[in-house]
This record gives C-alpha cells, sequence and structure tokens, in this order.
C-alpha cells in the first residue's frame, strides 16, 4: 500500500479499458506519451477478505512477482500457478514473451527463428515435456524432420580445409545424424514464438491485464502477465516476520519487497508501485546482478520514536537483534548478486536471409563442432520446417522483392546461420548491416554456395543477441565455489538449477544455471517455482499451528 500522502498526489487512474494481447500497443508514431502514477492504494478483494475475515479465503495471501517473460519465467509461472493462498504477476520488458524464442517475418512472406531454432526434451517427466506435449497435442509444435530422399539431413558434422585451395567447409564424412543421437526436434508453428505465448495463454491460463490494473482484484490461482514492463527501485519493506519499515513511496506495508513498475502503453507511461512477499529474477545473469546491486534495505531505526540511549533494556534487545537480521539479508543479496556477476555470457549474431533459388544443400540443419574455424555454429533451412512453406507459395511480397529477376513467385529458401562466439565478440561493433554482409559471406563460402552461377539473397538482416551463450559461474580469488554454494543446503549435492534465499526469498533461475537449451532454461524456473511453492506452504502452517 502506499502512504495517504502519496496517493493524495498521485490519484489512481481508475477508468478501466479493453484488455490487451501481451505486446499490442495502440500509439501511432508521433503521438505524445502521457505519463500517468497509478497508486497501488486500490486493494484487491482478496485483500480485503483477508484482513477483515470475510470470505472463505483463510491465512493471507503471498504475493510472488517473476521479472523476465523468458522461458524460466514462464516454466516458474506454470509451477506457481493454482497454488493455494499465492497470486503471480510476471512482468516483461519486451513486448512479446519467449525470451530468446522468438520469430522474425518479412516482406508478407519470408519467415524465421532467429533465437532458439528447436526444442528438445532431455526429461521425459519434467515440466517442459508436459508443456511441449501440450503444445504438440495442440498443434502448437510439430515435429522436424527434416528428411530429404527418404534421408534425415539434420545433425552435427565438423569442419575440414579443402586441399585445393585451404577453403573451411563441412565435413561430410564427420556428418551424425540428431536421429541417431536419440535427439528429436521439434519447432513452432507458425512460428517459435507460438510456444511461449501457448504456454502463457493455454498451459499456464494466465490473465493479460492493462497496465493500470496490474495487482489489483486478481482471481485467486489465475497468474497474469504484463508485457513492455520495466522494474526499478526495489525496496525493502518489512522483514516478512511482521516487522515493517515506512519507505516512500510505499507507506508502511505488511508486504517484505516493493519496486516501481514503467509500462509504456497506449499513448501513456504508467508508473506504478507493486508489493510483493518473493521476488523470482528470470533474466540472464547480467540483469540479475544489475538488479541485486540496486536494492535499498530498510531502514528500521526509522520505526523508533525514541532514540536507543532513552529506551529500555529490552528495546535495545530488539535493536540489536534488528541489526544482525539486517547483515543477514545483506550476506543474502549479496551471495545472490555475487553469483550472477561471476557468470558470463558471450554474445551471437544470427542472420536471417532468403534466397531467389533454392541453396539445394545436403542438410536442412547442421550443428558444427568446435573448432569453430568457419565462424558458424549453427545453420538452418527455415523453409523446410512444417507450415513455413517454401518460397514457392509466397505471395506479392517475395515477387516484389525479386524484382527483375523473375516475372512469377520465386522458388528460393530462408536460412538462418549462427556465428560463433569467438566471432561474435570480435566484430561486436558491428552495425547490423555490416555484420549481416560478413557473416552472409561466411555462410556462403562454408556451403560453397559461394559461385556466380549460386543462387543470391535477396534479403539479409543480422541480430546480436548479448548473452546467448551463457557460461558457469567463475571461481573467485578466495575459492568461494560455484554458483550452488550456501544458496540451496537441500539441493546442494543435486546441483539445484537455480539460485534461492530463502531468508529474504528471492530467487534467480535461467539458462545460465541450467542449462543452454530452453527446455533447460524452463525447468529451472519450475522448479524454482515449486521451491518458492514449498517455503510458503512451510510458513502457512507454521502460523496455523501458532494460532
Amino acid at each position: 500500500m502506499t502512504s495517504p500522502a502519496w496517493t493524495a498526489a498521485h490519484p489512481a487512474v481508475a477508468s478501466p479499458r479493453p484488455r490487451r494481447a501481451c505486446g499490442s500497443f495502440g500509439r501511432r508514431r508521433g503521438c505524445p506519451v502521457t505519463v500517468r502514477a497509478v497508486s497501488s492504494q486500490r486493494e484487491s478483494k482478496n485483500d480485503n477478505a483477508a484482513r477483515d475475515g470475510s470470505g472463505d479465503r483463510g491465512p493471507e495471501r503471498k504475493r510472488v512477482v517473476i521479472v523476465g517473460g523468458g522461458m524460466a519465467g514462464l516454466g516458474c509461472l506454470d509451477a506457481l500457478k493454482g497454488q493455494e493462498h499465492v497470486d503471480v504477476t510476471l512482468l516483461e520488458s519486451t513486448r512479446v514473451l519467449g525470451g530468446r524464442v522468438r520469430s522474425k517475418t518479412a516482406l508478407g512472406a519470408l519467415a524465421w527463428d532467429t533465437g532458439a531454432s528447436y526444442f528438445t526434451v532431455k526429461d521425459e517427466s519434467g515440466p517442459f515435456a508436459k508443456a511441449l506435449g501440450a503444445a504438440v497435442a495442440a498443434g502448437v509444435v510439430q515435429p522436424w524432420d527434416g528428411e530429404s530422399d527418404g534421408r534425415r539431413m539434420m545433425g552435427t558434422a565438423s569442419t575440414r580445409r579443402r586441399p585445393s585451395d585451404g577453403r573451411v567447409v563441412v565435413d561430410d564424412e564427420s556428418f551424425v545424424s540428431f536421429e541417431a543421437q536419440k535427439k528429436r526436434l521439434h519447432v513452432g508453428v507458425p512460428g517459435a514464438a507460438a510456444f511461449p505465448a501457448f504456454v502463457a495463454e493455454r498451459v499456464v491460463g494466465a490473465s493479460f491485464p492493462e497496465a493500470s490494473w496490474v495487482g489489483d482484484n486478481q482471481k485467486p490461482g489465475v497468474p497474469e502477465v504484463l508485457c513492455g514492463a520495466h522494474v526499478d527501485r526495489v525496496k525493502q519493506l518489512g522483514d516478512g516476520a511482521g516487522a515493517a519499515w515506512p519507505v516512500h513511496p510505499h507507506g508502511v506495508s505488511k508486504k517484505r519487497w516493493g519496486f516501481m513498475t514503467r509500462c509504456k502503453e497506449g499513448g501513456h507511461m504508467w508508473y506504478k508501485p507493486l508489493e510483493c512477499d518473493a521476488i523470482v529474477l528470470a533474466t540472464n545473469a547480467y540483469a540479475a546482478a544489475a538488479l541485486l546491486g540496486q536494492v535499498e534495505l530498510g531502514n528500521h531505526t526509522q520505526m523508533n520514536r525514541e532514540p536507543l540511549s532513552e529506551a529500555g533494556p529490552l528495546a535495545k534487545e530488539n535493536q540489536d537483534s534488528k541489526d544482525v537480521k539486517n547483515a543477514e539479508t545483506k550476506k543474502s543479496l549479496e551471495r545472490l548478486r555475487s553469483s550472477a556477476a561471476r557468470t558470463r555470457g558471450a554474445a551471437c549474431w544470427s542472420l536471417t536471409v532468403a534466397f531467389d533459388a533454392p541453396l539445394r544443400l545436403k542438410y536442412d540443419a547442421l550443428k558444427l563442432k568446435e573448432p569453430f574455424d568457419a565462424h558458424i555454429v549453427f545453420i538452418a533451412n527455415e523453409s523446410s520446417k512444417p507450415r513455413r512453406g517454401a518460397a514457392a507459395s509466397a505471395g506479392w511480397g517475395y515477387r516484389w522483392a525479386e524484382v527483375g529477376r523473375s516475372p512469377t513467385t520465386g522458388a528460393g529458401e530462408c536460412w538462418v546461420a549462427q556465428a560463433s562466439p569467438e566471432w561474435s565478440a570480435e566484430h561486436c561493433d558491428l552495425s547490423p548491416s555490416e555484420a549481416a554482409q560478413k557473416l552472409c559471406a561466411a555462410f556462403l563460402a562454408l556451403v560453397e554456395r559461394d559461385g556466380e552461377d549460386d543462387p543470391e539473397p535477396v534479403h539479409c538482416k543480422a541480430t546480436r543477441w548479448r548473452f546467448a551463450f551463457p557460461k558457469k559461474a567463475e571461481h573467485d580469488e578466495k575459492g568461494a565455489g560455484s554458483t550452488e554454494t550456501g544458496l540451496n543446503e537441500d539441493d546442494a549435492k543435486t546441483k539445484s538449477p537455480y539460485l534461492f534465499e530463502p531468508s529474504v526469498m528471492i530467487g534467480a533461475c535461467g539458462d545460465w544455471l541450467s542449462g543452454a537449451g530452453a527446455g533447460d532454461a524452463y525447468d529451472s524456473g519450475a522448479a524454482l517455482g515449486a521451491a518458492v511453492a514449498k517455503r510458503f506452504a512451510a510458513e502457512l502452517r507454521a502460523a496455523d499451528e501458532a494460532a
């Protein structure tokens, strides 16, 4: 809740607008942006029922805020859905969910998966496998077989130098199919972005409130999602045991954490404070470390109405106890922050290119092995994926791209090529157009399609993912150990794929803790969500026993 003074200075906007889909912004270019502040003083029916004892809700509801709407955030949302006495809000800074599970279209007919090119399942009984199975049953995800002339042309291979001119090309003899590796690939249809949207809407059953109404009148057991929302100014409001500090602009609150959210929506910039009992950082390691480093702890001495020198022995003893608790909070936050800060991530330039004719390669997808002498780690024929369609079925957009080449629709292909971490780091300062030209030349040289009579690109763009290749946390100079040290006491022996400090109810999850795959990130978030729910259940049982 906010203080009365702050609420008076920032009146709430009480006029609801129609529900919007995630990423839908109804403002035209050139229109001014209005800044509006929304008070959190508007209490939901759930909060009122918990306070006055009306209804059958029982104990006070807990609130969890998930920062990040990638696969890890969606996994955590899945684990916390329908939890008794737990409300969940997911905040995503971009317009769409999924993180690096992202799709791109161009010219009305061309399509690529610019981030994760496919999904694989490692644990058949895990949360990601269940979500993927539901998507397959609904037709949102389909197997990507990549068969050509009865032979599966998708797998891994090495490179070799051609003796005639020393050019680095694919070593066909080293090819091993994904089928032989017992790996089955799935893709979203009509694009990869369809899967995270399906998880949020169908698997989780989340609601998508307006920015001005997020956190208000939330239906019990139904998570809510808000895209285009940024989180900053995280402040400690209480210690989780009843003690609270008056921290502007929230005022005195029974919740543990509070922060300001800002969202650009409908021509307005909305600012609204939110309060919660737990925070889940489902972001990359860099963003998690930055947010943890800016947390402002409450000053419990503000609650004292008289100096400690004039207070009695009991007051001084309570003050010492609070000092100890405050020091423990700082240590917990520092452990989380340092673990995230020690984790490194390498960038990746991703090329999306379309050709005026098929390349006629032997492979529809090829994952190259180290060393990456050709500067490429992965290539994929996007036109071979289910329901993507070849360029032969393209509409006017593809014909327009081929002006001067053919009077009819072309029969080309769309390809994705991902650069190696070394090449991406060396060319990190290039503009997207310059990176696209260099990476396209490297791709064509690798597949031996750079001759005068070979197909030419009619569309060529590049996207830079800043943290595409996460690396495990490094050991500090004193040998503090890995990211799990001192954070997951119950799961330390099993290498739990998340970080969690129960004393402050803040955790972190993502591919930088679990693995580089989309399924790894999803299962990481689901594991952390289960840990948070377990902790809340223990607190509620303890409260019932004490009552």
